[in-house]
């Protein structure tokens, strides 16, 4: 049977249902979004969007849930987002906010190097929302307004290749500022070589299309086509996790998201993702939480 999960939006499909302006952007690819020319009712049920964003907020304040986790977020905070990621917000009041909203095709068209952004990716995962310091809001503002003119301008003819140079700097800007202000563990990046780091993107990638389904490291091992042993040594060296962890935690927050937001039943939730019974999923689900899912789902 087909069950409603968690619902996955396009970068197209937020551009149709959340902005309410005309786009300041380039060749679909990446654009902008500044102070309140948008309409987040698409937010008010947990869903995944694939897109990689960065928000700043200016003014106001807005309560959002990054994979059930509730921030505050008030003006000078930094929120960043990736696609893994399932993103709610409870509540707005006269936010606004300047959002820098990329593809992810794009983002792999930049040619970041991984090893050395791989602190700020980690970050996204463990602490999606924190404050900056004035000197990286200021420096955030700048690389906002000269993308915008940018992208605006009638005399630029290699618009992509030039915004393309300016999202790259603000990533390594924005790690900067989060190190800063001690939110970030750079040695992170120490000890591991390019093939090390392109396997764990590889691997955090594969598990956010097949968390739903497969739970065994062996799976992932066999898609990367290395052994299941070199890869779980592997990302404990990079992310101090474990793979089983990492897959132990995708498959939890699924399941907790369902419980708490969707009409499906127990059952319903055992069967998606792919339990072989109601019972294994709820010993999975107790061994993990500690609680069992029909308590969780009350709570």
């Amino acid at each position: 049977m087909n069950y409603q999960g968690v619902n996955n939006f396009s970068l197209s499909q937020l551009k149709e249902k959340v902005i309410l302006n005309q786009v300041i952007g380039v060749e679909d690819e990446v654009f902008l979004l500044d102070e309140s020319f948008y309409d987040l009712q698409l937010f008010n049920y947990p869903c995944r969007i694939d897109i990689m964003l960065a928000a700043l907020c200016t003014k106001g304040k807005m309560k959002i849930k990054i994979n059930l986790k509730e921030y505050e977020i008030t003006e000078g905070m930094l929120a960043l987002y990736t696609p893994s990621n399932i993103i709610q917000i409870d509540y707005t009041n006269n936010f606004n906010a300047k959002v820098i909203v990329a593809s992810t095709q794009f983002m792999k068209s930049i040619h970041i190097d991984i090893k050395n952004i791989l602190p700020l990716y980690m970050q996204v995962h463990n602490q999606s929302c924190q404050a900056l310091d004035r000197e990286y809001i200021q420096l955030y503002n700048k690389f906002f307004n000269l993308t915008k003119q940018i992208i605006q301008s009638p005399n630029i003819t290699h618009k992509l290749e030039v915004v393309q140079g300016l999202i790259s700097s603000v990533c390594y800007a924005l790690m900067d500022g989060l190190h800063k202000s001690n939110t970030i563990d750079t040695r992170l990046s120490i000890n591991q070589n390019m093939r090390q780091t392109l396997l764990f993107e590889q691997f955090m990638t594969i598990l956010n299309d097949y968390h739903q389904t497969e739970r065994s490291v062996g799976f992932y091992a066999d898609k990367l086509n290395i052994t299941p042993k070199y890869l779980s040594k592997l990302i404990k060296e990079i992310s101090a996790k474990s793979a089983a962890e990492w897959i132990d935690q995708y498959v939890v927050l699924e399941a907790q998201t369902l419980l708490k937001y969707s009409d499906m039943t127990i059952k319903e939730i055992a069967d998606y993702l792919n339990f072989a019974s109601q019972s294994f999923f709820c010993k999975y689900f107790k061994h993990q939480t500690g609680i069992t899912p029909g308590d969780y789902k009350k709570s």
